[in-house]
C-alpha cells in the first residue's frame, strides 16, 4: 500500500503506512518480519525527505543502520544481512546528502561502494539486487557534489558490475529476495541513469549526458504509464530540456521545460508555496522553475513570464527547509542570463530521481 500512495506522490500516506511497521520490535531470526521491517523504514525515510521532514527522516536512517545487526543477527558475510546493510547504508548516504551533511555522506560514500562491488561480484551469476545500484548512484551524487575535490574520470559510477546490474534491472528481471515489485528496480534504474547523466554533464559530454536522460525518460514513461500527471518524467524532461538548452537547441529545449513544469503541476500564478501543496520537493520546484526563467530570458518577448516564474522559483526557495535556503537562488543555480552568455560559477544542484528532491553541492 505503502509503494501505491509513493506512485501518487501521497507522501503523508506513506508514512502513516510505514511509520507503525518501522518502529516495531522484531524478533531476532525472523528474515521474513526483519525484511519487512527494513523496507518499511526505507520507504518512510525517502517519503519523509521528499515531503521535507528532514530532522526525522536523518533519525529514520541512523536508526536502520544500526538495527541491521538486530534485524539480522545470521553469520556478517551472508549475503542477507550484507544486503540490508548495504540498503541502510544507502538510504543514511542520500539522508546525510539530502539535509547538507556532505562531510558525514562522503565519510561513509566510499565503504558503500566498495561493499556494493563486493555483493555484485558474490551475485555474478545470479540477478542482482535494486541495492547495488542504487549505491552507486547515490556514490555519484556524493561525487558531483564534492566534484573541485574529485578527479573528473571518477565521477561516473560505471564499474563493469554496475553495468550488468543496471542492464539487468532495465530489463525488469527482480531479485528473488527483494520484497518490492519488479517496477523497483526500473525505478532505480532510472535514478542511476539520471545521475549518470549529471556526471556526464558535469565534464560538458552533452551528447552523453543526452543519451543517459533519454534511457531514463523511456523508463520513467514506462513505469507511469498510468499516470498523466508525472513528476518523474516531468523532472527528467527538464533536465534534457536543460542539456538542449546548453547545446544552444533554444526552441526544442522550451518546448521540453513547458511540458516538464506541467507534469509537475507547478504553475506561477499559484499564490501558496506551501510545501504540502507541491508533488516534489520545494528544492527541485525552485529549481525547475528558475531552469525555465533562464530560457525563457533568452527567447524574445519572453521576459513577462520569465519574470513569473523567477518570483515562483524564489517563493517556494525561500520556504523550503534545506540547507541551501539562506543561499540566494542565483548563487546556486546561476544566474537568469547564463543562456546570453553571462557569467557562472555556481555549484549547481543534484536531482535526485527517487527522493523527488534536489541535492547541495559545495
Amino acid at each position: 500500500m505503502a509503494e501505491v500512495q509513493a506512485a501518487k506522490c501521497n507522501w503523508t500516506a506513506v508514512i502513516e503506512h510505514t511509520l507503525p511497521v518501522a518502529e516495531l520490535s522484531t524478533t531476532s531470526g525472523d528474515s521474513l518480519a526483519a525484511k519487512m521491517q527494513l523496507e518499511a523504514s526505507l520507504v518512510c525515510v525517502r517519503a519523509l525527505l521528499t515531503s521535507g521532514h528532514d530532522a526525522d527522516a536523518v533519525g529514520f536512517a541512523k536508526q536502520a543502520a544500526k538495527q541491521v545487526e538486530t534485524w539480522f543477527p545470521d553469520d556478517a558475510q551472508s549475503q542477507a544481512r550484507q544486503q540490508a546493510q548495504l540498503e541502510a547504508n544507502t538510504s543514511l548516504l542520500a539522508a546525510l546528502h539530502a539535509t547538507g551533511d556532505l562531510k558525514a555522506a562522503a565519510s561513509i560514500a566510499e565503504g558503500v561502494t566498495e561493499s556494493a562491488s563486493r555483493l555484485a561480484r558474490k551475485t555474478a551469476n545470479k540477478i542482482p539486487d535494486a541495492c547495488v545500484t542504487a549505491a552507486h548512484a547515490q556514490a555519484i551524487a556524493i561525487r558531483l557534489a564534492t566534484a573541485a575535490q574529485t578527479p573528473p574520470e571518477e565521477l561516473a559510477g560505471g564499474t563493469d558490475s554496475n553495468q550488468h546490474v543496471l542492464r539487468t534491472h532495465v530489463s525488469g528481471e527482480q531479485s528473488s529476495t527483494d520484497l518490492r515489485p519488479a517496477h523497483w528496480q526500473q525505478a532505480v534504474a532510472a535514478h542511476y541513469l539520471v545521475m549518470d547523466a549529471q556526471a556526464a554533464a558535469a565534464q560538458q559530454q552533452w551528447n552523453r549526458a543526452e543519451e543517459q536522460l533519454a534511457k531514463a525518460l523511456n523508463l520513467a514513461e514506462q513505469l507511469n504509464s498510468a499516470n498523466s500527471q508525472s513528476p518523474q518524467v516531468g523532472l527528467v524532461l527538464g533536465m534534457l530540456g536543460h542539456t538542449y538548452a546548453r547545446s544552444k537547441r533554444i526552441t526544442l529545449a522550451e518546448g521540453l521545460h513547458r511540458q516538464a513544469v506541467k507534469l509537475m503541476k507547478l504553475d506561477p500564478e499559484c499564490g501558496s508555496s506551501s510545501r504540502d501543496a507541491l508533488l516534489i520537493h520545494g528544492s527541485l520546484a525552485s529549481c525547475a522553475a528558475w531552469r525555465y526563467a533562464q530560457l525563457l530570458h533568452a527567447l524574445p518577448k519572453r521576459n513577462t513570464e520569465a519574470s513569473a516564474w523567477q518570483e515562483f522559483a524564489a517563493r517556494h526557495w525561500q520556504a523550503t527547509d534545506g540547507p541551501s535556503r539562506n543561499t540566494e537562488l542565483e548563487k546556486v543555480l546561476g544566474p537568469l542570463d547564463i543562456l546570453k552568455g553571462g557569467t557562472d560559477d555556481s555549484p549547481g544542484m543534484i536531482v535526485d530521481l527517487m527522493l523527488l528532491r534536489g541535492l547541495p553541492c559545495c
